[in-house]
C-alpha cells in the first residue's frame, strides 16, 4: 500500500509488519511528530548510561570504550543517540526491510554494524557487551507466554558481568491510569481492532499489543539469576511509557 501519512504507516505495520519495501524511510520521512516522540525517548534512554562503567570485579571502562548492542534497532534511533559516544554498536533487527536501510545509512560508519537476526536468538557470544538497549522491541513480541522471556534472557547473556540493560515498553499501569483519556481509549479501539483482524484471519495469530510494568521486567530478569536495579521514568509527553534501568551483577 502507498503510505502518505501516520494513519497509512500504523495500518502497513498492523497488517504486514516492519519487513516491507520503503517502511523504514516512511518511518523517518512520514511519522512527523510520532518520529519526534520516539527521538525523545531515544535520547532520555540514552541518558541513563553513565559516563563510566563499573563492572565486576571493580573494573570500571570509559562509555567511549564500551561496545553496545540495539536491539529491535529499526530505523537506528538508538544507534544514533549511540554514535559518538561508545566505541562500537551492533544494531539488530528481524526485519530484512530496516536491517537493509540502515547498512545504507551507516554505510561509512564503520562502528556501527547492522546484523538481520530473531531477537530471542541473537548471534553474539556471552558476555560481549557492556551496554544493551532496546526501545519498544519487547512491545512488538508475540504475546506468547515465551518470547518476551527468550528476548530478556538473551539480552541478559551477552552482558557482561555489572553492564547496563536498558529497556522501554509501554507501562501496563500508566495506559489505564493515564491522565490522558485519548490515549486510553486509543489503546483500547486498537486492542478491539486486533481481536478482529485475528478473527477474521485465516489462521489464528497472537497479536503484538504487549504492556509491561517495570516491575515485571525486574522480576522476569531476577528469575534468570540476576540482582537488578530498576528506574522508571515517564514521557514527557504521555506519561506511558515505563523504562527499566537494569545492572547485571553475578550473585555469590
Amino acid at each position: 500500500m502507498e503510505i502518505k501519512n501516520v494513519t497509512d504507516f500504523e495500518k502497513a505495520v498492523r497488517t504486514g509488519g516492519y519487513d516491507q519495501p520503503g517502511i523504514a524511510e516512511s518511518y523517518e520521512k512520514i511519522t512527523g511528530k510520532f518520529f519526534s516522540e520516539r527521538q525523545r525517548e531515544a535520547e532520555q534512554l540514552i541518558g541513563l548510561i553513565p559516563e563510566e562503567l563499573e563492572l565486576a570485579g571493580g573494573q570500571r571502562v570509559p562509555l567511549n570504550e564500551c561496545r553496545a548492542v540495539d536491539l529491535g534497532c529499526g530505523p537506528g534511533l538508538i544507534a544514533d543517540n549511540l554514535a559518538g559516544k561508545v566505541k562500537e554498536i551492533v544494531a539488530i533487527d528481524a526485519a530484512k526491510e530496516m536491517v537493509g536501510f540502515l547498512k545504507e545509512k551507516y554505510k561509512n560508519q564503520k562502528e556501527i554494524t547492522a546484523v538481520r537476526a530473531d531477537m530471542t536468538e541473537i548471534p553474539l557470544a556471552d558476555q560481549s557487551a557492556e551496554i544493551v538497549v532496546s526501545s519498544g522491541a519487547i512491545f512488538e513480541l508475540p504475546a506468547d507466554g515465551q518470547s518476551d522471556e527468550k528476548f530478556l534472557a538473551e539480552a541478559a547473556r551477552i552482558l557482561k558481568p555489572g553492564g547496563i540493560l536498558i529497556l522501554d515498553s509501554i507501562s501496563n499501569a500508566n495506559y489505564y491510569n493515564s491522565d490522558r483519556p485519548d490515549s486510553s481509549r486509543n489503546f483500547s479501539r486498537q486492542r478491539a481492532e486486533d481481536i478482529k483482524n485475528a478473527a477474521q484471519s485465516d489462521s489464528a495469530v497472537k497479536q503484538r499489543t504487549r504492556v509491561f510494568l517495570d516491575s515485571e521486567l525486574k522480576g522476569q530478569l531476577e528469575n534468570f539469576g540476576y540482582d537488578c536495579e530498576a528506574e522508571s521514568f515517564f514521557n514527557e509527553d504521555y506519561r506511558l511509557l515505563c523504562a527499566v534501568k537494569i545492572t547485571k551483577k553475578i550473585k555469590k
